[in-house]
């Protein structure tokens, strides 16, 4: 069967094509677009930070150097740290320590025993 489409609509009809909603680009869809296609900034392992233990993903873990993942022995094997593990180690626990202390310090802390 051929459908014919008729005469043609006389003027001031509407069109049926025109009622048909314009398509417009998703604005968002392209802003996320963008930066996906955007390289990722590339940036050096601090390996003197963070654990940097191997993982079977062919990566590195990114935890801090104080990680519980992992065993000191395979943080001791990390290739490439300026200094060595346990010297590392000792320097992110005094920093914690103080910055705990600071805490306490500013937040009035008397701990546990200032609630008598």
């Amino acid at each position: 069967p051929v459908v014919s489409s008729g005469p043609p609509p006389p003027d001031g009809a509407k069109d049926p094509s025109k009622n048909l909603p314009s398509i417009s680009p998703n604005k968002e869809a392209d802003a996320k677009g963008a930066a996906a296609q955007q390289p990722k900034k590339s940036f050096v392992l601090d390996l003197d930070r963070i654990c940097g233990v191997k993982l079977e993903t062919g990566g590195r873990c990114m935890r801090t150097i104080d990680c519980k993942a992992h065993t000191q022995l395979a943080k001791r094997e990390v290739l490439g740290r300026s200094r060595p593990y346990d010297e590392l180690l000792a320097e992110r626990k005094m920093f914690k320590a103080s910055q705990q202390a600071a805490t306490l310090a500013s937040a009035g802390g008397g701990g546990a025993m200032s609630l008598r």
